[in-house]
Formats: structure tokens, sequence, C-alpha cells
């Protein structure tokens, strides 16, 4: 493939745009380090306790997010011969930078929404995923055979046809999907805008859910989809869930509303990073007049919000080390066999809330031991663990059952 193939029209850029690429280019450089020195660390905690890294549902998760964070940041990287040359021409380079978004940005949307959803079934409908590794091996199979299959059949499609159509051209700053509505639609803003908007909807119910707000009764017939939710104040001292007391066990609640707003800054910070690079990629580089020269147009707004989004990376390294630290054999060394029997996680910390949960329950609702065993995709053993409550005749005074009926 020459530099100029047949049909594609490069963009000159101007110093403004030089500028504004070496910030995009340092904050992929920056997601890069971050996740290639997470990914040594892991190696060191697998090699020293002699673990499989993968040991829950979310590690498959997490790992495929990391290895999407590394092919955004290699986006960003690649601008660097853009800003050396001061233009942006189609070839070989381009086509790499093409295929890193795919593999970069879409994916990173794909494993942020699997996370999602996972967290949300599991806190909100207390499922307890299997031990098994088959379904998250599905789902992060799926989202990279997507993507694969994507790039390769488009690029492929294309380039059979005389090189007269190119799949991936100068959009103007960097390289991309030629303009098609459809393809740029499957191939990044179905994914990238379903996430934003799943993260968001998810974990509005979950945040409540998990103050005691709100609560879910899953499973009161023998259909799982049968359910209903019921509004409770947390300082009533009511929970329908019969091991929790929020006013004889203030601890444990104060630790569930700890995690619950650790458990928002996942969604929060993926906003924060990707909407405002959505938002400038619609209002913006979609309108782009063809008669301007590239190298007139603002390019300040671009360069900053850009910046915010390569550095995914980064902001996720930092979130995995403050709210999951048990995650990827992280933290695992310190502890003891009992204390891994005994600990129910949520967001990574050690709550110890196995033996609350067993003291809590004497009266019928568990034996001692039956914790958590250590998985970090457990729901707080004093939620998880409780029995199937039957449908609730009467709730105290004050408190109102709303959606009584069955979805």
């Amino acid at each position: 493939m020459t530099d100029r193939a047949e049909g594609c029209k490069g963009s000159e850029l101007g110093a403004s745009q030089i500028f504004g690429l070496t910030f995009i280019i340092e904050a992929g450089a920056a997601s890069i380090l971050c996740v290639l020195i997470l990914f040594a660390l892991v190696l060191r905690n697998a090699i020293s306790q002699k673990k499989h890294p993968f040991q829950t549902h979310l590690d498959i998760y997490l790992m495929s997010l990391f290895v999407a964070d590394i092919f955004q940041g290699l986006v960003a990287v690649l601008d660097i011969r853009w800003a050396q040359t001061g233009r942006v021409d189609c070839g070989t380079h381009c086509v790499v930078q093409g295929l890193m978004c795919q593999f970069g940005q879409t994916a990173v949307a794909m494993s942020t929404l699997a996370i999602t959803i996972h967290t949300f079934f599991v806190i909100l409908f207390r499922w307890k995923p299997p031990t098994s590794k088959r379904i998250p091996l599905c789902v992060v199979g799926v989202i990279w055979a997507y993507n694969i299959l994507f790039a390769a059949i488009g690029y492929g499609t294309h380039t059979g046809k005389g090189g007269t159509q190119v799949f991936y051209v100068p959009s103007p700053y960097g390289c991309w999907l030629y303009p098609s509505a459809g393809l740029r639609l499957l191939s990044q803003y179905f994914w990238l805008n379903l996430a934003l908007f799943s993260t968001t909807v998810l974990y509005i119910p979950l945040f409540f859910a998990i103050r005691g707000d709100t609560y879910l009764i899953v499973g009161y017939t023998k259909r799982w989809y049968r359910y209903r939710i019921i509004l409770s104040k947390p300082e009533s001292g009511f929970s329908p869930t019969p091991a929790v007391n929020w006013e004889e066990d203030p601890g444990v609640a104060a630790d569930i509303q700890s995690a619950a707003k650790k458990m928002l800054w996942y969604p929060v910070a993926y906003a924060i990073t990707a909407l405002p690079a959505d938002v400038i990629r619609w209002a913006v580089l979609q309108k782009i007049d063809p008669a301007v020269p590239v190298k007139d147009i603002p390019f300040t707004a671009i360069a900053v919000f850009w910046s915010m989004f390569n550095i995914s990376g980064v902001v996720n390294v930092i979130l995995f080390t403050l709210t999951r630290p048990r995650i990827l054999l992280f933290g695992s060394q310190r502890e003891s066999g009992e204390q891994r029997g005994n600990r129910s996680t949520l967001d990574g910390d050690s709550m110890e809330l196995g033996r609350k949960r067993a003291y809590a329950q004497d009266g019928g609702y568990g034996r001692r031991g039956e914790g958590s065993g250590g998985s970090v995709d457990s729901i707080i053993d004093v939620v998880r663990s409780a029995p199937q409550a039957p449908p609730i005749a009467k709730l105290p005074a004050g408190h109102q059952a709303i959606n009584d009926r069955t979805w």
C-alpha cells in the first residue's frame, strides 16, 4: 500500500493541532505505562504465590479492559507520526491506527459494559457466579471476536476493490473508518453510547439497593424473573433481609454504604473520560466543513477531551488499586487461610462480614463457615446468603411497597 492511496485525501495540520497532539500522545503513553506496570505486578503475584491470576469472573473482565486500554493508548501514541510530519496521510501507518481504534476504544466500552452488568446481577439479584470461568471466557471471547472480525472483514472487503475505496482514512486528526454512518455506528458509536447509558441506568438502583433504601426480593416464587421492589429506610431498623439490622449493627451499614460509594466511581469515571469525547465527536468532528482547511479548525477543546479519553488506562488502574485491591491476586498474600474463608467482598476491601453473618444468622438463616470462600464476585454475605424471602403481607409503618406486581 502506498503512502498516498488512491481515493484517499490527507489532511494538513497546523501548529495548534501539532501542539494538541502532543498532549494526546502523552496521555496514551501514560495509560500504556500504568497498565504494563500493573501487568508486571500481576505476574509477580502469580509467580510468588504460585497461583493462576484469574481466580474470579471479574479477573477476566478486568484483564480484557486493561488489554483494551493498551490498544487505546497505542492509538494515541501513533499520532506521533502525524505530529512529526505535520499531516495525516493514508498508508500502512494509517491502517494500523485504524485497527487499534477498533481494538481499543470499542473493546474498552464493551469490557466496561460486561463489568457493569456482572456487578449489577451479583449485587441486586444476589447471583453467585459459578466457580467455572466459562461465562466470562465466552463473554470476553465474543468481545474480541467481534472486533477482530469487524476489522478483518471490513478491511479485506474494501482492499479487494482495487484500492479505490480505502477502509481507514484521515478523520482528520488521526485515522479511522471512512465516512460511513452505518459502519461507524456498528464499529464504535453504538457500543460506546450503550456502555455510557447502561452504567448510568444500572448503577442508580444498585446504589440505592446497597444503601438499603430499596430492596429487590428475587425468587419468592419458582420463576426467577418474578420480583418485588420494597422501599425501605435504613434508619428505621427494618430490613427485608433478616440478617441485616441497621440499628443493631451500624458497622455493617457503614461498610455497605462505603461499598456503594466506591462502586459508583466506575460509571462516573467512564462517563467523565468518554462522554466529553463522544460529544465532541458528534458536535464538532461530524460537522467539519470540507471547504475549511483542517489546520484552521479550532483544536483546543478537541485536544483536551481526547486527552481525557485516552488517559482511561491510568484512571482504570487507579480505580483498581483503590476499590478492588483483592482482584488479580492483589492483597491475597497477606491473608491467612481463615481470613480468606470468612472474607466477603463487594469492592475488594476485606470487610470481615462472614463472622458477622454467622453471628446474625444463628437463628437458622445460615451456618458458620458458609462464607464466600474468598470470591471477590460474592455479594456481601449478609445479603447473598439470606433465605428467599416470602411475599410480604404487611410492611412496618412508614414503608411502602412500590411496584408490587411481577415483571
